[in-house]
């Protein structure tokens, strides 16, 4: 029998390549206002670590090579699963993280926000004309890098992992999140649900 409550997310694994690998091992999540267990959460390894890098590494061509208009319609997606999910998030947030409801649902539809306001960055113009030496014309353009590395804290966990998480999508980047151990569902394994 287990002692999680019947509330509890089902955490299915690690969210890697798209696919759910079981961990081989896991640590406690424990609700911070009373000390019961939240979740049992996977518990990484260094080669857990190098799969997901090298998984995203694998991704990033084909992700990099979308259409910024393509990038943007799948941020808007997530933007939709989060407002209608936001409830799900709040209570996820408080259970795992402290605070209150209503600061899991501002969080929740700001997080939302931040996905939008990423896909309104695919459509920017994104090279500059520099001042240059007098006959001679400079520009700076700019490209995807790879794989971004998010590592978000625990007071505010869907915020705070959004915004570095958004952006790097938007600018054609792939990303390994690792997020706090504080707040691993809301600030981590949540995320891969939605995009799941």
């Amino acid at each position: 029998m287990s002692d999680i409550p019947h509330d509890s997310p089902r955490i299915k694994g690690m969210y890697i390549d798209g696919s759910w690998i079981p961990a081989s091992r896991t640590f406690d999540d424990l609700n911070p206002s009373d000390n019961t267990l939240y979740a049992r959460i996977p518990d990484c390894t260094t080669a857990d670590v190098k799969r997901a890098v090298d998984a995203a590494q694998a991704a990033f061509p084909a992700w990099a090579a979308l259409p910024h208009h393509t990038r943007a319609h799948y941020l808007h997606k997530i933007a939709d699963v989060w407002e209608r999910r936001g409830g799900d998030f709040a209570a996820a947030a408080v259970a795992e993280g402290g605070g209150w409801f209503g600061k899991g649902m501002f969080e929740a539809g700001y997080v939302a926000e931040v996905f939008r306001s990423a896909a309104a960055l695919c459509y920017m113009n994104t090279g500059e004309v520099l001042p240059s030496e007098h006959g001679k014309f400079m520009t700076a353009t700019r490209w995807p890098l790879g794989v971004v590395s998010v590592i978000s804290p625990w007071n505010m966990p869907g915020i705070l992992t959004s915004r570095g998480f958004a952006a790097a999508l938007a600018a054609g980047n792939t990303v390994v999140l690792k997020p706090s151990e504080d707040t691993p569902y809301s600030g981590g394994l949540y995320f891969a649900e939605i995009l799941e």
